[in-house]
C-alpha cells in the first residue's frame, strides 16, 4: 500500500512592523481619498445648481424676449420705463405686459393686463456690491445706435421749443425748462413742428439746449412741439444668486416684430 505525505502549511500572518506599516498607508491615504471624493461631489453639486440656475435664466430670458419683440407702444406713465420696471403693449394681442425687478423681495415680477403680478425669478440681486463692483439687476434702453439712452427715458413737450438752423443746428427751450436727460449720441425724434418733424442725431445737449448733427429749419416757439428719445431695444440684466454662488445673465430684445424668438 502506498502512503502519500500530507504536508501542511503554517500561516504566519502579519508581522508587527507589516501591521504598523499598513495602518501608517490607510493613515496616509484616507484623508487623500476623502479630500478627493468631498471635492468631486462638490463639484457635482456646483454643476448641478449652475445647470439649474441656467435653466431658469434661459425661460426667463426667452419669454422676455417674446414678448417685447414687435411691441405696439411703450407706457407714458412715469415710472413705467425706468431700470427697475417696464411696461408695455405687445402686437401680440394688443396685450399689455409689466416687468418688475423687486428688491425687496428679491425677485423679478411679470404680469399681462393687469395684476396680479406672477413671479418670474426668485432670489434676484437687485443691488449689490461685492469687491467695490457694483452689480445691480436693470433694464437698459438702448437706440438705433445701440447707445444707452438716459433712464428716465428722455422726452419734453411744450409750446416754447424753437430752433435755429444755418451753422447753429439748435434745439432750445428757456432757462428753467429741461433737456437734461438728453444724452449726446441718441437718436431723437421732433413731432408737431411746422417746418422740423422727423429724426436727428444729438451732438450735444444741456439743460436747455440740444444741438444736432443734420440741418434743421429756423422756426420760433409756438407750436405744440415733442422732442422724445426713440427706444429701438431693450437690454435685461439680472443676477441670481443660487446657494453660495452668483450668476450673472443678459439679454436684448430688439424692437422689431421680424425678430421675434419662438
Amino acid at each position: 500500500m502506498d502512503y502519500k505525505r500530507i504536508t501542511i502549511k503554517n500561516s504566519k500572518g502579519f508581522t508587527l512592523i507589516e501591521m504598523i506599516a499598513a495602518m501608517v498607508l490607510v493613515s496616509i491615504l484616507v484623508p487623500g481619498i476623502s479630500s478627493i471624493l468631498g471635492g468631486t461631489l462638490m463639484n457635482i453639486a456646483l454643476t448641478n445648481i449652475a445647470i439649474l440656475s441656467n435653466m431658469e435664466a434661459d425661460h426667463a430670458q426667452r419669454k422676455f424676449m417674446k414678448h417685447i419683440n414687435g411691441i405696439t407702444s411703450f407706457s407714458s406713465v412715469a415710472g413705467d420705463r425706468a431700470a427697475d420696471k417696464l411696461t408695455f403693449t405687445s402686437y401680440l394681442g394688443g396685450l399689455e405686459y409689466q416687468y418688475v425687478i423687486d428688491d425687496a423681495s428679491r425677485t423679478i415680477k411679470y404680469s399681462r393686463d393687469g395684476p396680479p403680478a406672477g413671479i418670474l425669478l426668485q432670489n434676484v440681486v437687485g443691488d449689490t456690491t461685492i469687491d467695490a463692483v457694483t452689480y445691480t439687476s436693470k433694464f437698459t434702453y438702448k437706440d438705433k445706435n445701440n447707445n444707452n439712452l438716459s433712464v428716465p427715458v428722455a422726452s419734453y413737450t411744450g409750446t416754447n421749443v424753437s430752433f435755429v438752423g444755418g451753422g447753429t443746428k439748435s434745439v432750445t427751450v428757456p432757462s428753467g425748462n429741461s433737456f437734461e436727460d438728453f444724452v449726446a449720441g441718441n437718436i431723437i425724434t421732433i413731432s408737431g413742428s411746422t417746418s422740423n418733424n422727423g429724426t436727428f442725431t444729438i451732438a450735444s445737449a444741456s439743460a436747455n439746449q440740444i444741438i444736432v448733427s443734420e440741418s434743421i429749419t429756423t422756426e420760433g416757439a409756438g407750436d405744440a412741439i415733442t422732442v422724445s428719445t426713440d427706444i429701438h431695444g431693450v437690454e435685461f440684466t439680472f443676477y441670481l444668486l443660487r446657494g453660495e454662488s452668483f450668476y450673472s445673465y443678459t439679454t436684448y430684445a430688439a424692437i422689431d416684430k421680424n425678430h421675434l424668438d419662438l
